[in-house]
């Protein structure tokens, strides 16, 4: 997933006024929809250990949180709700892009379980089979956003810059142990409530440092 918030940290430039938070919220957003799906029985995941060499996750399910009929759909519906409220092209144009960029990452990475509108054929290149491949790309991307983020931030305070040294670990660590770590337990409910309760604490986290950061 850290390709996902490298996109989010790359765009915040591009319309200052969207909180940090609504960008990392923007290219994530198709996993916000997916753990709630997944509560409410539309998809489904399993962990099979070695389906590919960095997730055990069998996306078996996906259709309305993840195709890119639907993808095409959220995006429009987040940048028209972002746009009412800051009034902004650009913040229309950039977080629509920021979700859509999810579904693009994911064809990348995923094995062929990506389908291109529901109950249709499902396609990905699979770059989830190779561990230096996937590393490579997802550290790559996420340390050069955080790069182009900080550079914007330099006259920030002491207990900003801290603040957002800590969230990049805290977000490397959870990835660590995501690729390294044991698999999760083969629990539906318990995936998708694990999913969901980073969520709140990012967006929140992510705007906090935002706000001061403006204020220089």
């Amino acid at each position: 997933f850290l390709g996902h918030f490298a996109v989010g940290l790359a765009l915040k430039k591009t319309e200052p006024r969207v909180p940090l938070g609504v960008w990392f919220a923007a290219p994530q957003f198709l996993d916000i929809l997916w753990p709630i799906f997944l509560l409410t029985g539309i998809e489904r995941v399993s962990i099979v250990p070695g389906i590919t060499v960095v997730t055990p996750l069998n996306l078996e399910i996906l259709d309305w949180s993840h195709s890119l009929a639907m993808v095409l759909l959220w995006s429009l519906l987040f940048g028209a709700v972002v746009y009412w409220r800051v009034r902004s092209r650009n913040a229309f144009v950039f977080t629509a892009l920021a979700v859509a960029s999810h579904w693009l990452l994911d064809y990348a990475t995923h094995r062929a379980d990506m389908p291109l509108w529901p109950h249709s054929e499902r396609v990905g290149l699979g770059l989830w089979n190779s561990l230096p491949g996937t590393l490579t790309l997802e550290l790559g991307m996420f340390l050069g956003a955080a790069y182009i983020y900080a550079r914007g931030i330099g006259s920030a305070s002491k207990a900003v810059r801290i603040n957002f040294v800590l969230m990049l670990v805290l977000l490397v660590g959870i990835y660590a142990a995501s690729v390294f770590g044991p698999p999760p337990p083969n629990n539906q409910k318990m995936i998708a409530l694990s999913t969901l309760s980073l969520v709140p604490i990012l967006i929140f986290w992510a705007n906090w440092i935002d706000r001061r950061a403006m204020r220089g």
